[in-house]
Parts: structure tokens; C-alpha cells; sequence
């Protein structure tokens, strides 16, 4: 009878090892009929960039007319394993537009503004939108360094001037920030982050 609080205790430790083993993951949900081949440049890219891998969903467009509205459809797919969505809209806004909620863990994106008939182009915005949401949804500030991706923009031609990515500090720090929500860092990263290059 003596040994039942402690194998208790031992349950309850090993059950709380294994909830934790899960990793969550930071999803990224097309709902704005991004073309495949641009998604999987955009998500490779990030993914070669960021300490922890993201996942993607395709989705039919939100039923949704503003960014407050979508933030609820958005907030609607989130499930229990994602520590944070980002979520790509098709708005009739032109101007540049995200929408960052922390307390919810959601981000948005207006993909109308970036589009362009440079596929390229189209592509490296998304890029660079996609790497500022994902810092600031886990709490980054802005870097500090105007190249960077983090800096200020307030315009898509401010956001065509920028770099892609962070620097390798700024990296560092959001790799210890995703920890804290419960993301899986890689350990193995390769040497791919460089300074806030093109």
C-alpha cells in the first residue's frame, strides 16, 4: 500500500514526458488558391531559413469579407497541435495588409496586394511575409536592421526592398522563443542562415 503514491507519481511523470514528446506545429493554411508551385517554393524556402519545420493545409477560401471576420474563420481551423496559424487570404483590399493576433496565435495575410506577373516576384513577397509572421506571432520584436525581413515596411515596394530573412542572432533568439511554445527546433540545421541577404 505504501508504494501506490509513488507509482502514481511515476505515472503521472512518464504520462507528462510523453505529452510532451509531441511537438506542435506552426501551421501555414493556403485559403487564398495560392498556385502549388508557388507554395512549395515559399514553404521550402522558409523551412530552409527557420530552426523548425512548417506545416502547410490548403483550405477553400474563407467565407469572409475583412480581416477581422477572416481572423475568426482562421481561428476556426486552428486545432490543439498547432501553437500557431498563419492563415494566405485573397481580400479586395490593395494595400499591404497582415493581421497579427497573439493572443489567439493567428496570423493573416492579404495575398492580392502581392501578387504580380513576375511569378518570382509574387513568390519572394510571400516569402518575406511569411518569415515576418512567423516572428512576430511568437514575439519577436522588429530586428532593429532595416534590410532585414523584421524591419519596417508599409508598402509593397518597401517590402520588395527588404531581405528574405533574419540574421543569425535574431534566428538564435526565435529558436529559443518556438521552443517556448512548443515547437521542435532542429538541432541539425544547416548553414543556410546568412545575413539578412536577398
Amino acid at each position: 500500500m505504501k508504494l501506490q503514491p509513488v507509482f502514481f507519481s511515476i505515472v503521472v511523470l512518464l504520462f507528462g514526458m510523453t505529452l510532451h514528446a509531441f511537438a506542435l506545429d506552426l501551421n501555414v493554411i493556403n485559403a487564398a488558391a495560392v498556385d502549388e508551385p508557388v507554395m512549395t517554393d515559399v514553404i521550402t524556402f522558409c523551412n530552409e531559413q527557420l530552426p523548425f519545420t512548417l506545416t502547410v493545409q490548403t483550405v477553400e477560401s474563407f467565407s469572409c469579407t475583412n480581416m477581422d471576420t477572416c481572423q475568426d474563420a482562421l481561428a476556426a481551423l486552428k486545432t490543439e497541435k498547432d501553437a500557431a496559424a498563419i492563415g494566405l487570404v485573397s481580400l479586395a483590399e490593395s494595400d499591404l495588409h497582415q493581421s497579427i493576433n497573439t493572443n489567439r496565435m493567428t496570423a493573416l495575410i492579404n495575398v492580392k496586394p502581392l501578387l504580380s506577373d513576375d511569378t518570382q516576384k509574387t513568390t519572394w513577397r510571400l516569402q518575406r511575409m511569411i518569415m515576418r509572421s512567423v516572428a512576430f506571432l511568437l514575439g519577436m520584436e522588429p530586428s532593429g536592421v532595416p534590410h532585414c525581413v523584421t524591419g519596417p515596411v508599409e508598402s509593397v515596394e518597401e517590402l520588395d526592398a527588404i531581405s528574405r530573412n533574419y540574421f543569425p542572432l535574431y534566428t538564435e533568439k526565435l529558436a529559443k522563443r518556438a521552443s517556448e511554445y512548443g515547437l521542435k527546433i532542429r538541432t541539425n540545421q544547416e548553414a543556410a542562415w546568412a545575413p539578412c541577404q536577398e
